[in-house]
């Protein structure tokens, strides 16, 4: 509610369902654009019986260096983590495929993982980050907020993608295989989210996911607003 993102993962797998139910009910795969502002993202949707299943692809991941081990633990603090909490041989590092997230990898301590810091979007910015990640690398469980601490994902998209892209990057997994992304279990509401990066060099990263429709609305708007705009001009 407080800004605008240049990309946003669940909202455009959600559209594009809704969009497949609306406007092409009648087909079982559909192809669609979705034009933002800097980029354009490729979503395929499928339905599978009551349900829908989305996969977009994120285009390529944007690696920053990793993080400087002298600001790990102003870092973590922020997080209510400590340097024990992180899985041996990974660093903290900016991934983005649209939306820079830190991917902090840890290897325990994941419930405990909340932010602490009252100006933690200033300490993020100050690396190149938007928001942060915590990942659980054996279980390939994340946690993400606001960075306010108010308001925790069930499931994120633009988060999803980077992390399995990190992965990857460090030898974790192999490119071109499924990797299932886990969140949302501490809001019981657990959620999967299936990435798959392509080549080593991550050129693209593509995230899918099931659709439940639980909703519906109507919007009604006063005949005046309604009227046609005048055509813009050619010349």
């Amino acid at each position: 509610m407080e800004e605008e993102l240049g990309f946003a993962g669940h909202p455009i797998i959600g559209a594009a369902c809704v969009l497949h139910a609306e406007h092409y009910a009648t087909e079982d795969v559909v192809y669609l654009q979705f034009l933002l502002p800097e980029k354009t993202v490729q979503v395929i949707s499928q339905r599978k019986g009551s349900s829908y299943q989305a996969e977009m692809d994120q285009g390529q991941a944007c690696f920053q260096d990793p993080i400087d081990k002298e600001a790990h633990g102003e870092l973590l603090s922020a997080l209510n983590l400590s340097p024990d909490d992180l899985m041996e041989g990974l660093p903290l590092q900016v991934v983005s495929t649209g939306l820079p997230y830190l991917i902090v990898p840890v290897k325990t301590n994941l419930a405990n993982a909340r932010i602490v810091a009252r100006d933690f979007e200033r300490l993020l910015a100050r690396f190149g980050a938007r928001f942060a990640y915590i990942l659980d690398v054996p279980s390939l469980e994340g946690r993400t907020w606001d960075n306010d601490g108010r308001v925790e994902d069930i499931a994120t998209g633009s988060a999803a993608g980077p992390a399995g892209a990190f992965i990857v990057a460090h030898k974790l997994a192999q490119p071109d295989s499924p990797l299932v992304i886990h969140q949302g279990r501490f809001l019981d509401r657990s959620s999967e989210l299936t990435v798959v990066v392509c080549g080593e060099s991550a050129s693209s990263v593509r995230v899918s996911g099931e659709v439940q429709f639980i909703g519906s609305g109507h919007l009604n708007v006063p005949d005046s607003y309604l009227q046609p705009m005048e055509s813009a001009s050619t010349e």
